[in-house]
C-alpha cells in the first residue's frame, strides 16, 4: 500500500485508510513511500531498532526482506540492535552465498535526521512493526514519521500482526 509518511504518530499512526487496513489485518502488510523508481536500488536496509520485533517473527521479517533484495535484485544489509545479531546471524547463514547479506550494528546516530538526510537515495529502507497500535507507537515512537520527513529515498513499514 502506499503512504505518504505525513500524519503525527499521536493522530493516527500512518492514516485513516491504512489504519483500517493494517490493524484489521491478520496478514503481514507493507507500506511504501516510494519516491525513487526500484530500478534505481542498490541496496535494501533493514533497520532493527531494540525490542521492536520478538524473536518469534523475527524469522519472518528477515525472509520478506530478504525477498524483497532479492527481488530488486540489491545486497540486503540488516542494521540491527546488538540484542538481535545472534538471531540475524543465525538467519543469515543460509544466504551468505547465494544473496549478499550483511550485518551491521544499528547506533543511534543511524536515526538522526541528519544522518538519515545523508544516507543514499539509492537505498531502500525497511522499518518492522510488529502487533497492536499500541504495541507498534510504544516500540516504534515517531521513527516512521521521522524517517519520511529525513529521508528523500524509498522507505516501507513491514507490519506483521502476529
Amino acid at each position: 500500500m502506499g503512504w505518504r509518511g505525513k500524519r503525527s504518530l499521536r493522530e493516527s499512526l500512518l492514516g485513516s485508510v491504512i489504519d483500517d487496513v493494517v490493524w484489521g489485518s491478520d496478514t503481514p502488510v507493507i507500506l511504501g513511500k516510494l519516491p525513487v523508481p526500484l530500478i534505481g536500488m542498490q541496496r535494501v536496509i533493514f533497520m532493527l531498532p531494540s525490542k521492536v520485533v520478538p524473536q518469534i517473527v523475527l524469522g519472518r521479517m528477515f525472509e520478506a526482506t530478504r525477498l524483497l533484495s532479492n527481488a530488486l535484485n540489491v545486497p540486503l544489509v540488516v542494521r540491527a540492535d546488538e540484542s538481535y545479531n545472534k538471531s540475524i546471524q543465525s538467519l543469515m547463514a543460509p544466504y551468505n552465498t547465494d544473496h549478499t547479506v550483511a550485518l551491521e550494528l544499528l547506533e543511534q546516530k543511524h536515526l538522526k535526521p541528519a544522518v538519515l538526510d545523508q544516507e543514499s537515495i539509492s537505498s531502500f529502507i525497511v522499518v518492522p512493526g510488529f502487533g497492536s497500535r499500541k504495541r507498534v507507537a510504544d516500540t516504534l515512537g515517531n521513527l516512521p514519521e521521522q524517517l519520511a520527513a529525513s529521508f528523500d529515498g524509498n522507505l516501507a513499514i513491514l507490519h506483521f500482526d502476529k
